[in-house]
């Protein structure tokens, strides 16, 4: 019996640190299933977060994106609009999720470091949606502000 105990928490002890480096894969390695929360965004992978790939976002409003978008959960994504927003979240390994515009939807696609699509990240659905009422609201409503912002700073260093 001792024996058995000792082989199980071994076991444990040696899993355990492989669940926990899994759980901090960016997006492009981790599979979204409708109807679940999307694996949640860490503030330690992420270098930055631009809109349309220019205008960037302050730490603040990434902190905010980032709790509205942990709070969401993934849906089938079928059809599609052309995006009023785009905001691309480039990670520290150089690896890019893109959130737009997808009717009253966010589309999520992955991008490797030189921006090529990758793999199909779900089960059956090309571009899955992050359905979050508060994240479309926040990320349709910031989009304007940043562009602003950027654009007097940009005339201001004239």
């Amino acid at each position: 019996m001792k024996k058995t105990t000792a082989l199980f928490l071994a076991l444990l002890l040696l899993v355990c640190p492989l669940f926990a480096a899994c759980a901090r894969l960016p997006y492009p390695y981790e599979k979204l299933k409708a109807g679940r929360t999307p694996p949640p965004l860490d503030r330690s992978l992420i270098r930055s977060v631009r809109i349309w790939g220019t205008f960037p976002l302050t730490d603040k409003e990434i902190d905010e994106l980032i709790r509205l978008y942990n709070g969401s959960v993934v849906k089938n994504n079928y059809g599609g609009t052309t995006p009023d927003f785009s905001y691309e979240i480039f990670f520290t390994d150089g690896s890019i999720l893109s959130l737009s515009e997808n009717c009253v939807n966010v589309s999520a696609i992955y991008m490797d470091e030189n921006g090529t699509y990758a793999p199909n990240p779900t089960d059956a659905v090309e571009y899955p949606a992050i359905a979050g009422e508060a994240l479309f609201a926040y990320l349709r409503d910031l989009a304007p502000v940043v562009r602003a912002r950027a654009e007097t700073a940009a005339d201001l260093s004239k």
